[in-house]
This record gives C-alpha cells, sequence and structure tokens, in this order.
C-alpha cells in the first residue's frame, strides 16, 4: 500500500512539473502587456539560404530555394518538376518587407504580385495572399 502511495505521488508531482509556466508583464489594469520589441525580425537569424519541395496541383512538385539577404532582398527559385521529367524553373529577385502587424510574417513583391513567408526558426513556410497556412505546403529548411 505504501509503495503505490509513493508510485503515486511521484506520478501526479511528474505530471505537474510538465505544466507550462507563463510569465506576463501586466499593466496598471492587470491585463498582458504584448512583447512588441522582440519579432521574428530582430530575435532570429532570418537571413539565409532556406532549401524544400512543396506539392503541386498541375506538376509533380516544386524545388523551392529562397535566399533572403540581410539587406532585405531574395532570390527565389522555383522549379517545376512535370510527369515526364520535364522541368520548367522561375527565378525571381527583389526587395521583401517585414509585415508590421505579423512581424513573423514576409511579403515579397513579385512582378506586382505579394508572395507571404511565416519565418520561424531556421524555416520559412508560403502562405495564400492573406497571410494563412495553404494546405499541402511545408516549411523550407534553413541551409545557412
Amino acid at each position: 500500500m505504501n509503495n503505490k502511495i509513493c508510485a503515486l505521488s511521484i506520478a501526479v508531482i511528474s505530471l505537474l512539473s510538465l505544466q507550462p509556466t507563463y510569465s506576463y508583464a501586466m499593466d496598471i489594469n492587470h491585463k498582458p502587456i504584448l512583447d512588441t520589441n522582440h519579432t521574428a525580425e530582430n530575435s532570429l537569424d532570418w537571413f539565409g539560404e532556406y532549401i524544400g519541395t512543396q506539392t503541386c496541383k498541375n506538376c509533380r512538385s516544386i524545388e523551392t530555394t529562397l535566399i533572403l539577404n540581410e539587406n532585405k532582398t531574395y532570390r527565389l527559385k522555383e522549379t517545376y518538376i512535370y510527369a515526364n521529367n520535364h522541368k520548367k524553373t522561375i527565378v525571381s529577385k527583389g526587395n521583401f518587407k517585414f509585415n508590421t502587424e505579423h512581424t513573423s510574417i514576409i511579403t515579397l513583391n513579385i512582378y506586382g504580385k505579394k508572395r507571404l513567408f511565416f519565418i520561424g526558426e531556421n524555416t520559412a513556410t508560403p502562405l495564400n495572399t492573406k497571410g494563412k497556412n495553404i494546405k499541402g505546403a511545408t516549411a523550407l529548411k534553413k541551409m545557412s
């Protein structure tokens, strides 16, 4: 009986220790204060080369390379792989900017069209034009 109580106590303590702890800054009215000082732009090493393969409706896959430079220029190379192993490569270059409202999202301006990516820790994930996840899209992995 003592062993069961001891084992149960250890299990409960272990489970309680897994609970996340949160630390909030509070304003004078005891409401959480949003931390606007830490953004993807100033907190992550976002510049570098990202590589990955995306799904495609009209082809087998899209091999994607995105290079983000510290001066906020980019190079996006997308190679479309078709069923007969025919390949079509599109390269675009230009400037990008971090979104002021959603600070982990960058906007590439490609020939007047916007392309959005969510910048995470060593990842760049394609988003739709409204900043939402694209079904089947996978994150590009940072190589450098």
